[in-house]
């Protein structure tokens, strides 16, 4: 085993989780398309510039094409399995810090970023 460090400054996990029998679940309330429009925010965050049409399927920001493969990228967003909270709505859960925000609705999105990735472009 090797402990190596993240490459990443900030991580967004958004469960998408689904479940069988009707049982409440992140990815079939929304959080698929949370997790796309997070992806977009903190894309757009980082460059500075809003972005059009789809978003690419991996990634939150451009590989880091050129740079060392030492050097962290700013953010991810990533989706995940169960976090054991599907009951409360979709959920994302930030790293560093651990926070993690339930029943998370598009219109908390934009303030989600800029709680994390403050004073960016």
């Amino acid at each position: 085993m090797e402990e190596i460090p993240l490459p990443y400054e900030t991580l967004f996990l958004v469960c998408t989780n689904r479940r069988e029998n009707g049982r409440p679940a992140c990815g079939s309330s929304g959080g698929d398309n949370l997790r796309e429009l997070l992806k977009r925010l903190v894309r757009e965050r980082l460059s500075g510039v809003p972005s059009k049409g789809a978003v690419p399927s991996k990634g939150s920001i451009p590989p880091s094409e050129g740079r060392p493969p030492t050097r962290a990228r700013r953010a991810r967003v990533s989706s995940t399995g169960c976090l054991d909270c599907c009951a409360e709505g979709p959920t994302v859960v930030v790293f560093p810090g651990g926070v993690r925000y339930a029943r998370v609705r598009e219109e908390d999105l934009p303030g989600i970023v800029e709680r994390h990735l403050p004073g960016e472009a």
